[in-house]
């Protein structure tokens, strides 16, 4: 009879502690709070500044790697570029590291940004918009 009395007294004991305290609920969900505000970033699609941004990175390097080409090659190098008015721009690199002087803009959505080749240098720049 004492066995029976000491096995009901045990499991009245581990049903009152059988949950969650709130404290560890709260923590939890605000775990899972931080992991989908994570994840649901990932899913957007990239803003047209971003997108922009992508593009003038791409053109700094193709620009680099043409005015490198030139040098190396000791010739003349061109690029063309597609600008916002669908104009074909000419980028000339020459042996020297120099370059013809252009002025450009390339535009993604609502997004614009004007580049500008500079001559002595050949390298990209970003002219700043009083807007």
């Amino acid at each position: 009879m004492l066995r029976s009395e000491t096995l009901v007294q045990v499991s009245a004991h581990s049903r009152s502690r059988a949950g969650y305290s709130l404290f560890e609920v709260m923590i939890v969900l605000s775990i899972l709070t931080i992991v989908v505000a994570i994840a649901a970033a990932g899913f957007r699609p990239p803003s047209d500044e971003l997108k922009l941004n992508r593009q003038v990175a791409h053109l700094v390097l193709l620009v680099g790697d043409a005015r490198l080409k030139a040098i190396r090659s000791k010739r003349l190098v061109h690029i063309e570029v597609v600008d916002c008015a669908n104009e074909h721009v000419e980028l000339i690199f020459f042996p020297d590291g120099t370059a013809s002087s252009a002025e450009f803009c390339l535009a993604e959505g609502e997004q614009r940004e004007i580049l500008v080749l500079r001559p002595l240098t050949g390298q990209i720049s970003t002219v700043l918009n009083d807007e």
